[in-house]
């Protein structure tokens, strides 16, 4: 005798068979299922399920209302079924149908955006060409030095790399390269100056010779101090530039922050640099001093009482030790011609159009102290060009 089965609660009613089996059963108690639906409701129940590879979830989301726009994109055909329509809905059906051709169109940048397209393009190279240098100069050239530093051989893997260093080599490139606005301050990436795009070069083959001109000799490339002691030593016949353009940079710099161990560079450094930059036409020694109230600034700052004569015979002594290893240059330049200094203090602008400085209140007498040493240094080197004399 065959029991009868107690069919199940309708508030838990069990979803078809999985495909993985009956053990995968799950009940939805939020459902309510109506047992009165016809079959063309169910089979439109049916068509409206997710496909396979689909995510149901869209299903059970709430219903969320659509704009004006999205209604006037319905046909009154679809408006009148749909009110026609007595058949309780599913849940697939009470989502909106939006009109994919309206809401393309609303995203159609030649509907929304009424930009002018010009006809033909711009005739750049019709400019006369001091009107180009002048757009080249302000798309490529940065109001500060340019520090740059060249590729080298990668580090030994063995646990005694620390001993190995000699092997270490200078490699052609530039490795890394930033810009510093003020002394002192933090470097400054190529991304944050808004008008610089060296994407000019790639306009065409006359623009790329042109522009490339106007980024390699108008900014000034800050290069590492030549020195005996850096490991791997500076070598100037290792190419830093990409080819073709290290004849074209006019403007070298190094800074320095004392006038020691530069006996190296002008001995024998200074012919290297003359060689391998046939176009360069100054090489500049920044030298940077944080205050005038401790360090070099304090022991080359001019005293009350002292005379402009005696305090430049003072310096020239001081410079003199650290260049030539005494206090009298005897014979011969020290100095070549094309080698400039300029001495600078923490915060200023290297970009002397955006310089300023505050003489007033109480960093007056700080300020003279500066443009005491400032110009004494100058007149000093000026000294050395000359022979010592």
């Amino acid at each position: 005798m065959d029991r009868p089965s107690t069919p199940p609660p309708k508030a838990y009613m069990l979803t078809p068979p999985p495909t993985g089996g009956f053990n995968k059963q799950e009940s939805f108690a939020d459902i309510e299922f109506d047992t009165k639906l016809s079959k063309d409701t169910a089979g439109s129940r049916r068509a409206n399920k997710a496909k396979e590879g689909e995510s149901p979830l869209g299903f059970f989301e709430d219903v969320q209302e659509g704009s004006d726009i999205d209604l006037a994109g319905l046909t009154e055909d679809e408006s009148s079924s749909a009110s026609n329509n007595s058949s309780p809905a599913s849940p697939a059906s009470n989502t909106l149908k939006f009109d994919e051709k309206v809401t393309l169109d609303l995203f159609d940048p030649s509907t929304s955006l009424k930009t002018p397209v010009p006809a033909e393009p711009f005739p750049f190279l019709t400019l006369p060409l001091s009107i180009r240098h002048k757009i080249y100069t302000h798309l490529l050239v940065i109001p500060g030095p340019i520090s740059l530093r060249q590729n080298q051989s990668s580090l030994p893997t063995e646990h005694t790399s620390f001993l190995d260093t000699e092997r270490r080599s200078l490699l052609p490139g530039i490795a890394h390269a930033t810009a510093h606005i003020t002394v002192s301050g933090r470097t400054v990436p190529f991304a944050h100056f808004p008008y610089f795009n060296i994407s000019i070069l790639q306009t065409s083959k006359e623009i790329h010779t042109e522009s490339r001109a106007v980024l390699y000799s108008k900014n000034t490339f800050c290069v590492p101090r030549p020195s005996t002691e850096l490991s791997p030593p500076a070598d100037f016949s290792v190419r830093l530039f990409p080819a073709g353009c290290q004849r074209l940079v006019t403007h070298l710099a190094i800074k320095i922050r004392s006038f020691y161990d530069l006996a190296y560079l002008l001995s024998k450094a200074h012919a290297g640099i003359k060689n391998f930059y046939r176009g360069i036409k100054t090489l500049t020694l920044l030298l940077e001093i944080e205050s005038m109230s401790k360090g070099f600034g304090r022991m080359w700052a001019r005293e009350d009482d002292e005379k402009w004569d005696v305090y430049v015979k003072r310096l020239q002594g001081a410079v003199a030790r650290d260049l030539c290893g005494d206090k009298v240059v005897r014979k011969g330049r020290v100095v070549p011609g094309w080698i400039d200094l300029r001495v600078m203090f923490a915060g200023e602008a290297y970009d002397v159009t955006i310089r300023g400085r505050d003489r007033t209140g109480c960093e007056s007498r700080d300020m003279v102290k500066r443009e005491d040493l400032r110009t004494g240094m100058v007149e000093v080197w000026g000294l050395f060009k000359k022979g010592g004399r």
